[in-house]
């Protein structure tokens, strides 16, 4: 009976609710000591979605983003003894963020205002990859890794072309402050250092991981 009870509340209240899922590109400027240390700009996306519960302009829901910080390539002989066969190998750190979002946001109108906060992690990753000539990733290995607290507020706008449609351009800037971490910047000679014939030296950065992000993507309202 309880069961039941529960199952017909749940439905209630999301027969009163409305989604909404968003997909967004971003170019973030690290602030602090982290753009002190990175000193570039990092590119990245994130997909988000939630649930309004209506007539409340109130929705909760969650966004997951993932962010490039820096890359390098190079080719290596295959074997120390001869220069016949090589292969590529590619250094990458990136990064990825997910937060529970609270968002406020009239319903209705070509134009939407929002404000949200935000509460969830960052985590740093540095993986190398070894691949042949016929782009076969032929080996892997993680080379560093890191996470923290996240958390922050974001404002934005939508606009809707159409009064009624579900399709929307979606505006936004974020300000998220971040704990401390450890992270490479593989475009970062001193970061991540080669030295010949075939050793690379790795010098970690660490810093608190503040960020403003400004992002274009798309979004839509399901009623």
């Amino acid at each position: 009976m309880r069961k039941t009870a529960l199952l017909i509340s749940f439905l209630a209240i999301t027969s009163q609710a409305g989604l909404y899922l968003e997909g967004n590109f971003q170019v973030t400027d690290p602030k602090g000591e982290f753009g002190d240390a990175l000193g570039h700009a990092i590119l990245g996306g994130n997909i988000g979605g939630g649930w309004f519960f209506k007539p409340a302009p109130v929705a909760l829901g969650a966004d997951l983003g993932f962010f490039s910080m820096g890359k390098q390539t190079s080719t290596h002989n295959l074997l120390a003894t001869s220069d016949l066969v090589t292969i590529d190998q590619t250094i990458q750190s990136s990064g990825v963020m997910g937060h529970l979002v609270l968002r406020v946001k009239p319903l209705k109108g070509i134009v939407r205002p929002y404000a949200d906060g935000l509460f969830g992690f960052k985590a740093f990753s540095t993986e190398t990859s070894v691949i042949n000539s016929k782009q076969d990733t032929i080996a892997t290995s993680k080379n560093l890794s890191d996470n923290t607290i996240s958390y922050g507020v974001r404002g934005g706008v939508e606009i809707h072309p159409k009064k009624k449609s579900p399709l929307g351009i979606n505006l936004g800037c974020q300000y998220l402050w971040g704990g401390e971490a450890q992270y490479l910047d593989a475009s970062n000679s001193t970061s991540v250092m080669y030295t010949p014939p075939n050793h690379y030296i790795l010098n970690p950065l660490k810093s608190r991981t503040d960020m403003l992000t400004v992002s274009i993507g798309v979004v839509v309202d399901m009623k």
